[in-house]
Parts: C-alpha cells; sequence; structure tokens
C-alpha cells in the first residue's frame, strides 16, 4: 500500500519501469499499466502523474529524485485520478474516463480557445492548454461539480464553522458573513473523504500480458 496526500493506494509496485516524460513513443505511451476496477491506466497516465510529483519527491530526498520512488508516487497520483473520472462517470458528469476521452477532450478545449482567438474575442486565461495544466483544471472542475451535487443542510454547515473558529484569535467572521466559504469548504472536505473511501476500496490490478 502507498499513501499519496492521506489516501491510500494498493499495487503500485505492479507498474513497469517508466521512461522520463517526453521520451516514450506514442505506442508506449497507449501502453496499459495497471486497471483501475477494470478500467485501464495507461504509460501516458502514469508519465503525467510522474511529472506532477517529481517536485514533491524531489525535496523530499534532498533534491535527488529516485527513479523507484517517482515511479509510486506518480502511479498513485495517476490511480487518484482514474478513480475521480469513475466517480464523476457514475453521477453522469463525465462520459468516457479513457486517456483518449482525455486527449480529445483537451484537444477540442483548444480548437475552441483557437478559433475564439482567430475571431478576436479571445477566451480568458492562456492561449492553449498543455496536457498537466488541463489535467490539474479537469480534476479542479470534477472536484467542484461532485461538490455542487452534496446536500449539506445548513446545521452541518454551522457546525463546521464552530470547527474552523474556535482555536482563531481574534474575533472571527460571523458565520452569516462566511457561511458560503464555510460550505464551499465542507464540500471540499466531504468530496476528499468519499474520494479517500473509494481509493480504499478500489482495485488496482496488473494487465494480462500477452504471450507471444
Amino acid at each position: 500500500m502507498l499513501v499519496v496526500g492521506g489516501m491510500l493506494v494498493a499495487a503500485c509496485s505492479l507498474a513497469p519501469h517508466a521512461a522520463p516524460p517526453g521520451s516514450v513513443s506514442p505506442e508506449e505511451r497507449d501502453e496499459v499499466v495497471v486497471l483501475v476496477d477494470g478500467e485501464p491506466v495507461v504509460r501516458a497516465e502514469l508519465e503525467r502523474g510522474m511529472n506532477t510529483a517529481r517536485a514533491g519527491v524531489a525535496a523530499a530526498n534532498g533534491g535527488a529524485i529516485p527513479p523507484d520512488r517517482l515511479r509510486k508516487e506518480g502511479l498513485a497520483l495517476a490511480v487518484q485520478d482514474k478513480v475521480l473520472r469513475l466517480w464523476a462517470r457514475e453521477e453522469g458528469l463525465l462520459a468516457d474516463v479513457s486517456e483518449a476521452g482525455f486527449a480529445a477532450a483537451l484537444a477540442a478545449e483548444n480548437r475552441r480557445r483557437e478559433q475564439a482567438r482567430a475571431s478576436g474575442r479571445p477566451l480568458p486565461g492562456v492561449p492553449s492548454y498543455d496536457e498537466y495544466t488541463f489535467a490539474g483544471l479537469r480534476a479542479a472542475e470534477l472536484r467542484k461539480a461532485l461538490a455542487d451535487r452534496l446536500d449539506l443542510p445548513r446545521e452541518r454547515v454551522r457546525a463546521h464553522y464552530d470547527e474552523l473558529v474556535k482555536d482563531l484569535t481574534g474575533e472571527p467572521p460571523t458565520f452569516a458573513e462566511s457561511e458560503q466559504r464555510v460550505r464551499l469548504s465542507l464540500a471540499d472536505r466531504e468530496v476528499t473523504r468519499e474520494l479517500v473511501k473509494r481509493l480504499q476500496s478500489a482495485q488496482v490490478t496488473q494487465p494480462s500480458r500477452k504471450v507471444h
């Protein structure tokens, strides 16, 4: 078991050694690394997770980046992202949880931005997304959409407010002043808790290898 951000991911050691980001062929990027509840995590997703984990691994190891540690951390992040996508699909928020679906969504968004720019009405933000930035944006959007679906009674929001302000020094903002922010904080916490549960129960397995 591997813990990343407080989340448990099983079977991470099943992943093969990964090459540095950008050094694998298109065919290798489609190679299945592990299955998460039957859904493939491919090499491209592992590469993206490794890229995201790289700075943290370096910071934790005095600037060094042990390949095995980077691979484990990267795979844990890739599995976490797949579990999030599976949850979003279950809720009807996402139709395709595959890497191909992600790549298609990225291409469509960049086309939309290019068309807007060509028409003289550029969209806010960057001219185009790379896969790493878009992956972070998509994950944040899915988390928000899942949070928006939560039924959080005002009593629970008030209890969360009391928890947040009990150790503050000085005069905290009133509940009325901060209710919306507190609601968002509680919703984010509940999404994280549910994601932890789903990660703990996810079946992460090695794909069967073809025998030639």
